[in-house]
């Protein structure tokens, strides 16, 4: 008489699961583009980054600046005392009050001498310039510094000196962005003067 034996599972074989073993990414693994990209997030950190990059990235964070309100904050206050002091002793079509007090007409005049010797030059666009792209990168904590007569700038790897030129060309473009007409901005002369007043005022040094 035949017995039907039923084959115990042996220990090798493998259990079979009915769990979907190709289940669907919305970004596939067998696409390259996958690990492209945790490739590039991985090394995104560490990777050096071309100055011209560090450099267009800064550009974006400067904006127009009042050069005369920041060269001349008393300007708004000699205004304000002129008003009142030309509502008081001008009559209605302009001309001035004979019977105005003396010392109301000569602080008038005063007054006045003082607005117009108020008048931005070069000095004043060239320190004011530097001085706020040096505030932006202090606050932003960017890669910059100076060491002696070289300018460095940390590319995300490490520090690495820039070229003086290149250099010069990113101060007249942000001082062309916070307000300095284009022929001054863009004259070689004026970028050398930018070049030279970050050296000297920069005050964070590369250790």
């Amino acid at each position: 008489m035949k017995h039907n034996q039923q084959k115990s599972p042996d220990t090798k074989d493998e259990l079979k699961v009915t769990t979907n073993l190709n289940p669907e990414f919305d970004n596939p693994l067998s696409n390259p583009e996958t690990f492209l990209k945790h490739i590039s997030e991985i090394t995104k950190a560490d990777e050096p980054i071309c100055f011209n990059s560090i450099l267009n990235e800064l550009l974006q964070q400067i904006t127009p600046i009042d050069y005369e309100s920041l060269a001349f904050p008393q300007k708004e206050s000699l205004i304000a005392k002129l008003k009142l002091i030309e509502k008081s002793i001008l009559n209605p079509d302009g001309n001035i009050n004979m019977e105005a007090l003396d010392i109301e007409r000569d602080n008038r005049k005063e007054i006045k001498k003082e607005l117009d010797s108020l008048k931005l030059n070069n000095k004043h666009l060239l320190i004011l310039s530097i001085e706020n792209i040096l505030r932006i990168a202090e606050e932003n904590n960017w890669g910059i510094c100076k060491n002696h007569n070289f300018i460095y700038l940390y590319n995300g790897a490490y520090w690495s000196s820039i070229d003086k030129e290149f250099f010069q060309k990113f101060l007249g473009e942000a001082a062309e962005k916070m307000g300095v007409s284009k022929y001054n901005a863009r004259f070689f002369t004026f970028r050398e003067q930018l070049f030279k007043q970050f050296i000297a005022t920069a005050y964070f040094t590369c250790t």
